[in-house]
């Protein structure tokens, strides 16, 4: 009986940790995509996925819960860079930042990101990564392995 059930046990879990695998790549991904995005947005209003949230009315640094302070905080970013963004959004929003404002902020952002090294990027690790899979890697190789155990459940059921 062991002998028969052991297989379908172990196919089923190969199957549910590819499915948690490729949640827990999605969510590391787009962690890690809205690194260096900036965030416009009114005082008390909720504040997006961006690391550092600007008042669309004035161009100052919003402090949003948990994350944002009274300062920009770029990972990887340098204090000067970090400065030189939050100035920019000053300096345009003294008027309010319109559409084209909001993008030489984030094109200023996007400069900077490009500068940054690769081992001081964002890698949001939540525990289940193996090595150098992570992210879309992580989600990718997850669902491969639970394509495989899907389907040696299936031949198993049918032989």
């Amino acid at each position: 009986m062991v002998i028969r059930v052991l297989p379908v046990v172990l196919l089923l879990a190969l199957t549910a940790i590819g499915a948690a695998a490729v949640v827990t790549g999605i969510a590391e991904q787009h962690a890690a995509d809205t690194a260096y995005l900036a965030d416009f947005s009114r005082p008390g209003a909720e504040c997006g996925a961006g690391e550092a949230h600007f008042d669309e009315s004035d161009g100052l640094v919003l402090a949003c819960k948990p994350r944002g302070g009274s300062s920009v905080r770029y990972p990887g970013f340098s204090d000067a860079q970090n400065h030189a963004v939050e100035a920019l959004a000053k300096d345009l929003g003294a008027d309010s930042l319109s559409t084209v404002d909001r993008a030489r902020i984030q094109q200023r952002v996007d400069e900077f990101a490009a500068t940054v090294p690769p081992a001081a990027r964002p890698h949001y690790d939540e525990g289940v990564s193996l090595g150098p899979v992570w992210g879309a890697g992580l989600a990718w190789a997850g669902g491969a392995v639970a394509l495989l155990g899907g389907l040696g459940l299936y031949l198993r059921r049918r032989g």
